[in-house]
């Protein structure tokens, strides 16, 4: 306590150790943490100096009144006469926390009585001091406390608007218990996708590729490229051709029928996949893909159209490869699609059960292996005739068999100007063979 009462003074010196403590947000900065758990170790380093300050500033003012002895504490002056106190004679603990608890109220700006002149010149510019370490302090620990909040605050907002509004339309119960429900099954993936957006845009395109790598690397190697001996060489590759999609909830990703040919992989968030049978039905949900899933390979790999629709079911992050992408990493590496062509050989979804079941009738392609049946299956192309259109005429090349996928094909003839009616063919029958 007592330094300076002393002929050593070299103890005093030690408090030049507390520059270090200046080290301490360069290392909350440099924490690989979120924004809100970095406030609360800014406001806990907040209230450590604040303890540091008001430590400090008590032991200076105990030296300074243990000089004469003259000052007593406020509250002993309504007990005691004022020139008596038990401050000096409590032993060390009482004399540390009463001081500490006066520094405490020194920079609250309370009176604390000084008696002598040089105490009143301290109190006097510990109490401007005070005043600046206070607006310091509690200010930037009230913005940080915004920061933690800040996105609780924003949520809150935005449910609290959805509320009023669907009070105001009357809306039922249910579906307002849906709405709530939708905002926080999409909160958490939003609020990763806004600040995976920000922090993309701010990189270099080199630090872009790296970690893009990161994001893509450890799913490609755990689904496409399990065993193969170039998996690292591959996962840069296709990295590097990667574009990033950024979707939104039940955001059309693919549609089936359309023609197109890319590739996706997913890194964040989920998808479903819908599909729509010959009979009609549409299998919603038939599969829920998730990180690390991919799809968009049936058009890559056979050059069909969709087989199915796919739609974001949450805000999700994905990579996107064109065909010619693929198929250029393909001819450096034979080997590298074989596992995806082994795992659509596996699909059982209704549309290829369907085909798969029609193309069995066919006598000369029983026995056929199944890849090359499937490559047959997915060489189909679906066309679309209004009712009373011609499909094929008498004298007409064979150069092509057709499935009936949906509706009646009738097949006539004319015999004496009038027309008679051979067969109707229905959805699963086989013509032009």
């Amino acid at each position: 306590w007592n330094y300076f009462g002393g002929s050593d003074i070299l103890p005093v010196l030690g408090l030049l150790k507390l520059t270090r403590l200046g080290r301490i947000s360069i290392i909350i900065s440099r924490l690989s943490i979120n924004e809100t758990y970095k406030a609360m170790l800014k406001i806990v380093q907040l209230t450590f100096y604040l303890y540091l300050i008001n430590h400090i500033l008590g032991c200076i003012w105990f030296w300074i009144v243990n000089q004469n002895k003259l000052w007593a504490p406020p509250f002993d002056w309504v007990v005691l006469p004022a020139i008596n106190t038990n401050l000096y004679s409590y032993g060390t603990s009482y004399e540390y926390w009463s001081c500490f608890y006066y520094a405490i109220l020194i920079i609250a700006g309370n009176e604390i009585g000084p008696r002598t002149n040089f105490e009143f010149i301290f109190i006097s510019i510990m109490l401007i001091v005070g005043t600046f370490i206070k607006g310091s302090i509690f200010g930037e620990m009230a913005n940080l406390t915004t920061i933690m909040t800040e996105k609780q605050v924003k949520f809150q907002s935005q449910v609290d608007s959805a509320n009023t509004a669907m009070k105001n339309l009357d809306i039922s119960l249910d579906v307002q218990q849906q709405v709530r429900d939708y905002f926080l099954f999409t909160q958490i993936t939003l609020d990763e996708q806004e600040e995976l957006k920000k922090f993309i845009e701010m990189l270099s395109p080199s630090l872009k590729l790296e970690i893009t790598i990161h994001i893509f690397s450890l799913e490609l190697k755990k689904k496409l490229l399990k065993d193969q001996p170039k998996a690292n060489e591959i996962v840069r590759l296709i990295v590097t051709k990667l574009d990033f999609v950024l979707s939104v909830p039940e955001e059309i990703l693919l549609n089936q029928d359309d023609e197109s040919s890319d590739m996706f992989f997913i890194a964040k968030g989920e998808c479903g996949v819908n599909i729509l049978d010959n009979k009609k039905n549409e299998n919603i949900d038939y599969k829920i893909l998730k990180p690390g899933h991919y799809f968009g390979e049936i058009s890559l790999l056979y050059g069909c159209r969709r087989t199915a629709t796919v739609y974001s079911r949450n805000y999700s992050t994905l990579g996107r490869i064109s065909r010619e992408s693929i198929m250029e990493i393909q001819s450096d590496n034979p080997a590298f699609m074989l596992k995806v062509k082994q795992r659509v050989l596996e699909y059982s979804d209704p549309n290829k059960t369907f085909l798969m079941q029609t193309l069995n009738k066919i006598e000369f392609l029983n026995g056929i292996e199944e890849e090359i049946l499937t490559e047959i299956l997915y060489s189909f192309r679906k066309t679309n005739y209004k009712g009373g259109s011609t499909i094929l005429k008498v004298d007409q090349n064979a150069d092509k068999f057709m499935v009936v996928y949906d509706g009646i094909v009738e097949f006539y003839t004319h015999f004496e100007n009038f027309e008679f009616v051979l067969e109707n063919l229905y959805s699963g029958s086989i013509f032009n063979y």
